[in-house]
């Protein structure tokens, strides 16, 4: 929790870019030695950025406990000025605290940062960024001023440990009583990908920065905190957080989870073959 806290919460980013003017700030969670799956997000979905100069996507990972890999984070840092370390550990156990510096990284506006709407997602799926950036310029998805979330949604009964489990730490998804009490957990949405308006993310922060803590991120920042803000939150059916077939993706899909850096290679050319853009 201290690492939420902490005013010096960014360890190391560039301080070369100029991101003012950014309406759509794509913020990818990032696992720190995942150089591939990085790669490839900048070598397909992510060179839509390249022409349009509103759109910056901008990984986020937390702190590696191999010296090798903070070296190696810190050289792709200055090489692709597209990379924010943040602190804490960088583990799954952390994706919470990744979370919440990340919209901390957004709300703060580092650099001239503040952008209409900020789309939170893994580094495992695929965003259709060039359909996404459609509906928000012609304002059929979401506007700075609205103060909905946007993404799968989720809501149910609490998982909770076996009574007699003997393992020191709760699986991903399992929340002992301690930490919540209550039987379901609030509305929330998958944390494969979401999208926020500017209106939500100072409300966010502030109480991401005040609540309990709890270690499954979509359920604390879109569930918990979005519901202490009174921010709705809004299905949308073309937000995929299981794993779906090359052949079962069609041109309207916005985001698809668990995807490899094969099937996200893939499924690029797919896109590029057999969906005209509609920024053209």
């Amino acid at each position: 929790m201290s690492q939420i806290m902490a005013k010096d919460y960014v360890v190391d980013h560039c301080q070369e870019q100029d991101l003012r003017g950014v309406k759509l700030l794509v913020g990818v969670k990032s696992v720190s030695d995942r150089f591939e799956t990085r790669d490839t997000t900048r070598e397909t979905w992510g060179l839509f950025q390249n022409d349009h100069p509103d759109v910056k996507v901008l990984f986020f990972t937390g702190e590696p406990s191999n010296p090798l890999t903070i070296n190696r984070l810190r050289a792709e840092i200055q090489v692709h000025c597209d990379l924010v370390m943040v602190r804490g550990v960088d583990s799954y156990a952390n994706r919470t605290i990744k979370a919440v510096s990340l919209l901390r990284y957004v709300n703060d506006h580092h650099l001239g940062l503040n952008p209409e709407v900020t789309m939170v997602m893994d580094d495992d799926a695929y965003l259709n960024l060039d359909r996404l950036y459609y509906l928000i310029s012609h304002r059929l998805l979401a506007t700075a001023v609205d103060n909905f979330i946007t993404g799968f949604r989720y809501g149910g009964p609490v998982l909770r440990p076996p009574v007699n489990s003997t393992d020191q730490f709760v699986k991903p998804s399992v929340c002992p009583s301690y930490m919540y009490n209550g039987t379901t957990t609030p509305p929330h949405l998958s944390g494969s990908g979401y999208l926020m308006p500017r209106a939500t993310v100072p409300c966010l922060v502030r109480q991401a920065m005040s609540l309990p803590f709890l270690h499954i991120n979509d359920v604390f920042i879109t569930g918990f905190c979005a519901e202490a803000c009174g921010f709705p939150r809004v299905a949308h059916s073309q937000f995929s957080p299981g794993k779906k077939k090359l052949e079962d993706i069609t041109c309207h899909h916005l985001l698809l989870h668990y995807q490899s850096p094969e099937a996200r290679l893939k499924i690029f050319n797919k896109f590029v073959k057999e969906c005209p853009s509609p920024n053209k």
